[in-house]
This record gives C-alpha cells, structure tokens and sequence, in this order.
C-alpha cells in the first residue's frame, strides 16, 4: 500500500490498482475565509484522470468541499 499526503486531511491511498483520495479540499478558503490551507496544493484537478475513487469522511468544509469537487473533470 502506497500513502501519499495531498493537503490538509487529504491523503490518497494506493493499493492493487484502486487509488483512492480521502477529503479533498485542494485550494480556497473555508469557514467565511476564516481558514486557508497552509501550503500550496500540489495535485491538480487534471490529476484526478489517475483516481479511481474519492471518500469523504465527513460534512465539515474542510473535509467536503462542494466547490473543490465541482472544479473535478467528470471523465
């Protein structure tokens, strides 16, 4: 199993072909701008093409974010 670390709570997990991201919240401010992301995201929207699956563990903004999954290419 390969863990790689993308952001904040996000992490994909890589394990017999299934790469699966958990809470991706990838850039922008949550909380009423009350909280950003303390360094840059360096997975790209374009990079999900290698995603086979996305988790979210709960509701809260900075684990479920409505604007980030929308900026996901659907292919």
């Amino acid at each position: 199993m390969f863990i790689d670390w993308v952001n904040n709570a996000s992490f994909i997990l890589e394990s017999a072909g299934v790469r699966l991201i958990c809470d991706p919240w990838l850039d922008g401010t949550i909380f009423n701008s009350g909280w950003k992301l303390l360094s840059e995201t360096k997975l790209r929207y374009e990079d999900f093409g290698d995603i086979t699956h996305i988790w979210l563990s709960h509701e809260h903004p900075d684990h479920f974010s409505p604007p980030n999954l929308r900026s996901i290419p659907e292919q």
